[in-house]
């Protein structure tokens, strides 16, 4: 079984991938399916068009994908 260190190593790690493989899509929906029901909470279109579904953030989804396209990341 593997360690906590290692699956949330792994976690971080893809979550730094998210946005560039939001970057090679044509549109990309993103959901949050970490509490008890799933939540829209974004779509990108053409990898730099951003709109918000929802009015709630997920520090997740702050991190490695809203931040990021705000500081012209994207």
């Amino acid at each position: 079984m593997p360690s906590v260190v290692y699956v949330n190593s792994k976690y971080f790690h893809r979550l730094g991938l998210l946005l560039e493989a939001i970057r090679h899509t044509n549109r990309a929906d993103i959901f949050d399916n970490s509490g008890s029901a799933q939540i829209w909470l974004a779509e990108v279109t053409d990898g730099i068009m951003l709109t918000m579904k929802t009015d709630s953030m997920s520090a997740w989804f702050k991190t490695a994908v809203w931040d990021k396209m705000q500081d012209g990341h994207a």
